[in-house]
């Protein structure tokens, strides 16, 4: 398979198109053939070498946090995946990346991909919709009737909290510059506060 992958840390020049051997699904894994992927921040700082104090991770090294495709085999134990599903996943950033045309994934890194999406629109709101689930669901805990500030809720993750906020019955109030007010409206908040206004 065809791979983008560094093999020291530094600036995008690092990144190469590179031959690499097919990955096997092992037991608990699905087998993906890549078709779009995500490009995060924590792509660029894994290159450049600015997250090894957080991930063991050493080149050489297949970035990519998120991405989506159709999956191409299954290995023992999964039940919930069949070949020719449409899914979206995750990898982590220890492990080799989605900058590839097959991934091996665990099962619970996988998602089928909503009704209505291409593959673009589904890797790309990998991340800011888990990054969002955390912080609402998983941290805040927000329920119907919380009352709750979101800040840059223009941007990919803020957007997707609002919404999620708005989906649990949550007021939202959100911050975003004055040119995205109208964006920011739409996605539901109750109130609005620029800040450079």
């Amino acid at each position: 398979m065809k791979a983008i992958r560094f093999d020291r840390f530094g600036g995008p020049e690092e990144l190469k198109l590179v031959e690499m051997p097919d990955p096997e699904p092992g037991p608990g894994d699905v087998l993906i053939e890549v078709h779009a992927v995500s490009v995060v921040p924590g792509d660029w700082k894994l290159r450049k070498g600015l997250l090894t104090g957080m991930f063991p991770v050493r080149p050489p090294k297949v970035p990519g946090r998120d991405g989506a495709g159709i999956v191409r085999a299954v290995g023992a134990g999964v039940d919930r995946f069949a070949v020719g599903d449409r899914v979206c996943f995750t990898c982590q950033h220890v492990d080799q990346g989605s900058y590839a045309q097959l991934a091996a994934r665990p099962a619970d890194d996988v998602v089928p991909m909503p009704e209505g999406f291409g593959f673009v629109e589904a890797a790309a709101v990998m991340h800011a919709g888990v990054c969002a689930w955390i912080a609402v669901v998983g941290t805040a805990g927000v329920k119907a009737g919380d009352r709750v500030l979101v800040h840059a809720a223009a941007g990919a993750i803020g957007g997707m909290a609002v919404q999620l906020c708005k989906h649990l019955g949550a007021e939202v109030a959100g911050t975003c510059s004055a040119r995205n007010r109208d964006h920011v409206a739409a996605l539901g908040c109750d109130r609005i506060v620029p800040y450079d206004a």
